[in-house]
């Protein structure tokens, strides 16, 4: 299995239970294609760079996976359907990045913040 990492931006609006539930759906997505979560990081609200679908500021996290192309492909036809996500984006992580997830000892995935 390949490491991925998707960073994805949500609505500034949502509660802090809208956003729990969010990111439990998102984890959920990866585990049911095939996926297996290593690490959530929620980074806050943000302001954007520019605006995207009529908003400023955005809700930022990061979520890393091993998984296959047809996971990542599955988890994007998914992302795309979720009304409260204004952008995402899916990488490859580097060897470097993952050796250095596997000498943390990320075995489960984590939550910050």
């Amino acid at each position: 299995m390949t490491a991925y990492e998707t960073l994805l931006i949500s609505k500034p609006n949502l509660d802090q239970t809208s956003l729990e539930g969010l990111k439990k759906k998102v984890s959920t997505a990866i585990e049911k294609n095939g996926g297996q979560p290593i690490a959530i990081d929620v980074w806050g609200t943000k302001r954007l760079a520019y605006e995207v679908k009529k908003f400023r500021e955005g809700s930022y996290f990061l979520f890393k996976f091993h998984g296959e192309k047809e996971t990542v492909r599955k988890l994007e036809d998914y992302l795309n359907l979720q009304t409260d996500i204004i952008r995402y984006m899916t990488t490859k992580m580097i060897k470097s990045a993952v050796a250095n997830l596997k000498a943390k000892g990320s075995a489960e995935p984590k939550a910050d913040a």
